[in-house]
């Protein structure tokens, strides 16, 4: 569905997205990381197991190591009597604690509370089978099983099984390489003074914490001046780059080059997009880097950084995009919207509702600091009904 609004023409949400992500080539780069350096990282090779875990028998149970054999026929009523100065297997038992070591001529370990400690004697109430009680050699995980695939993003708990296993370093993909370029001429640094008609700049931030957080490595250009040439000496930069992500100068008035200069020099896979905040983004190539020009409004500069730059770093860093967090709830009051664009509605969540902050205001910054997140209407729904149910999905 294409629909005209300023634009000469809008991408349908969906189609934007999709047309993006199809052009984006994954990172095959691989390096060596130190296991404790490897959290969130994605292995670009399988991965086996050098050793079994356990790599030897052990005791799943505080209790005491047995002959199996030795206790048939016990029962509660009818105890089987070991003797604790003997060996297993003959007649004896042996004290084992969970983990410990079983001794080599036990098969089984009887749970303490099923005996009866007297002196040197052991009454043992039940009577158990081989291996009962006992983590076998390789029971967890076998020498040479393949543990982990090619593409498997790391975890902590993964990290604990590689230590058990005594895997010192793992071979994993490079993290993508993002530079960050905020433009305007009316945006001014941090540490600058804002006159009549200029704002500091803090969409650089926003976007550089977004793709930190997953696991980016990310440069921050100074700021841009609204003309083509500057804008074209920072892209250029962007070859050393495995993404590109541009803050303002992107919707259609006489100072937005930034289009003009994608246009130009590389390739335009959507300038216009039917969201609503997020009209202007822009989504193209440039010398086979992924590039994207986000608002400058900065509600509109978040969201389309989570629609669009979020996916794509997962891509280019071969993770798998599950999708963000989400959470079910009830609308405390009707959300208008309009037909054609892809709504996201701030909201808040109090308890089971979700009451709705702001769909327009792509500029007030405090609709998102009061929201927990957003919700999505479809292009072909004319606003949701109060009391209606629906996902939210959660900023983090």
């Amino acid at each position: 569905m294409q629909i005209r609004d300023g634009f000469q023409k809008l991408t349908e949400f969906k189609k934007a997205k999709r047309d993006f992500l199809e052009s984006i080539k994954s990172i095959n780069e691989k390096k060596e990381v130190r296991l404790e350096e490897s959290d969130s990282r994605v292995l670009a090779s399988d991965l086996s197991s050098p050793n079994p875990i356990p790599s030897f028998e052990r005791a799943a149970m505080d209790g005491f190591a047995v002959k199996a054999s030795d206790t048939y026929g016990g029962g509660s009523s009818s105890p089987i009597t070991l003797d604790l100065d003997k060996d297993p297997g003959d007649k004896g038992a042996e004290k084992v604690h969970t983990g410990s070591a079983i001794p080599s001529e036990a098969d089984a370990v009887v749970k303490i509370e099923d005996t009866e400690k007297n002196g040197k004697r052991l009454q043992v109430f039940k009577a158990i089978s081989p291996s009962e009680n006992v983590d076998l050699v390789g029971e967890d995980v076998e020498e040479g099983e393949l543990i982990f695939q090619k593409g498997q993003e790391l975890r902590p708990f993964d990290l604990g099984l590689l230590r058990s296993l005594q895997v010192p370093e793992v071979e994993v993909f490079r993290r993508p390489r993002v530079l960050v370029v905020p433009t305007g001429n009316e945006v001014v640094p941090r540490d600058g003074d804002p006159g009549p008609g200029e704002v500091i700049e803090s969409n650089s931030l926003v976007i550089k914490v977004i793709a930190e957080r997953l696991d980016a490595l990310v440069s921050k250009h100074d700021i841009v001046g609204d003309t083509p040439k500057r804008l074209y000496e920072a892209l250029k930069k962007g070859k050393k780059f495995d993404l590109v992500v541009f803050s303002g100068g992107t919707s259609v008035g006489e100072r937005d080059h930034t289009a003009k200069v994608v246009k130009e020099h590389g390739e335009i896979s959507s300038h216009g997009i039917g969201i609503k905040p997020g009209k202007p983004t822009l989504l193209g190539m440039y010398d086979d880097i992924p590039v994207i020009c986000l608002p400058g409004h900065p509600v509109a500069c978040f969201i389309s950084a989570q629609l669009f730059m979020r996916p794509a770093l997962l891509k280019l860093a071969n993770k798998k995009d599950l999708g963000l967090r989400s959470t079910d709830a009830y609308l405390s009051r009707k959300i208008e919207s309009k037909v054609g664009f892809r709504t996201f509605t701030r909201v808040s969540i109090e308890g089971r509702q979700a009451v709705p902050i702001r769909t327009s205001g792509s500029g007030i910054q405090s609709t998102l600091t009061s929201s927990d997140g957003f919700v999505s209407i479809n292009e072909e729904t004319e606003g949701l009904d109060k009391g209606q149910k629906v996902e939210v999905f959660l900023f983090e």
